[in-house]
């Protein structure tokens, strides 16, 4: 997998972003599940 630097920077964000705010993920991943159901 080739990352450019923007990528990576992106990546080390939602790292941060989901370790500090497990519940907000786990929210988004329900979402998901519930737009795939509906769609």
């Amino acid at each position: 997998m080739n990352l450019t630097s923007f990528d990576r920077k992106v990546f080390e964000i939602y790292k941060n972003i989901k370790s500090k705010n497990n519940s907000f993920h786990k929210l988004l991943v329900c979402f998901g599940k519930v737009e795939k159901n509906i769609s």
